[in-house]
């Protein structure tokens, strides 16, 4: 899903929940892109962390004899 098709689904959630109102369009889009900027910047920096680093024990091989 591109951008501006997650953008319009979110003004359209907004416009539900805000109770159907016509005229708003310009607000809800609005609204809808900062809440679409808010989630991909939590998305980046939730991809960004690096795992934590600790020594991996070595296994000792079983000697099968």
């Amino acid at each position: 899903m591109d951008r501006e098709e997650e953008i319009r689904l979110i003004a359209y959630q907004i416009w539900e929940e805000e109770g159907n109102v016509h005229g708003l369009d310009a607000d809800h889009w609005q609204k809808a892109e900062l809440i679409w900027e808010n989630r991909v910047k939590q998305r980046d920096s939730s991809m960004g962390k690096k795992p934590a680093v600790g020594k991996v024990a070595k296994r000792k091989k079983k000697n099968t004899k």
